[in-house]
């Protein structure tokens, strides 16, 4: 694709323990954009020190290195929306089907996780140095054990087998054109494309904090990527990723 940044640079490695680490480890001599794809990851990582389980050669485990320039360290949180409606076009594009983003960090097809993200960001005073995103994407693997019982994959959906390398490029050439976007779009526009492909904006969906379970709709999302909610009785929220979940 003419001017790609995202994906113009792929490299293939057979194993490593994770693409978010190799990348981070080898960043300084990585072009911006330069894409690192995993056959398998040993110790592949989610949010808040979770891992990520894949099947050797089955999925997509991958992860870009990228050079936002003038982003402030307050907008970080735009290249999570950009990432997860780049995925949400690969799906719907590619093979028709509808995702929806389950904040902040998972794409979930038929209320089932069909994608991790995973976003480090080195910042140099107010402004993002550097990034390194990551994402697993399930694309072979249809058996996923009594550990991940809400996981699907695209093999799931479609009922067929996927070339995973033809499959990357798909979905680079979408990241890509969402981060493009990112760069010249104003933040309130894709604020909007991204709320309205929320699980659980505008719609009662239950939660859970440390108090307990409550039912809410989320109303919205502030600068840093925090959650707004709203409780039937008109009860405002305000939550960052380690004080609630969703109940699926």
């Amino acid at each position: 694709m003419l001017n790609q940044i995202i994906g113009r640079n792929v490299i293939y490695i057979s194993k490593t323990e994770s693409t978010n680490s190799f990348v981070k480890e080898q960043q300084g001599s990585l072009p911006n954009g330069t894409c690192v794809f995993a056959g398998e990851q040993t110790a592949g990582r989610g949010q808040q020190h979770t891992r990520w389980n894949s099947e050797k050669s089955k999925n997509i485990t991958a992860s870009v290195k990228l050079e936002p320039g003038k982003m402030e360290a307050e907008q970080q949180f735009k290249l999570n929306m950009s990432v997860s409606l780049g995925i949400l076009d690969y799906l719907q594009e590619q093979h028709g089907i509808q995702g929806r983003i389950k904040w902040p960090n998972d794409i979930l097809v038929n209320g089932r996780k069909i994608c991790g993200i995973l976003i480090e960001n080195t910042l140099s005073g107010s402004r993002v140095q550097s990034s390194v995103i990551g994402f697993g994407m399930n694309i072979n693997q249809t058996d996923f054990g009594d550990n991940l019982p809400n996981a699907t994959s695209l093999a799931l959906v479609c009922g067929r087998i996927f070339d995973v390398k033809e499959e990357l490029r798909l979905l680079l050439e979408c990241l890509d054109i969402r981060y493009r976007q990112l760069l010249v779009v104003p933040t309130k526009v894709l604020e909007e494309q991204y709320l309205r492909n929320v699980y659980g904006f505008d719609t009662l969906v239950e939660m859970r904090t440390e108090g307990g379970s409550f039912h809410a709709k989320i109303t919205g999302i502030d600068t840093w990527g925090r959650l707004k909610t709203e409780k039937p009785d008109g009860t405002s929220g305000l939550y960052d990723i380690k004080q609630v979940q969703f109940v699926l």
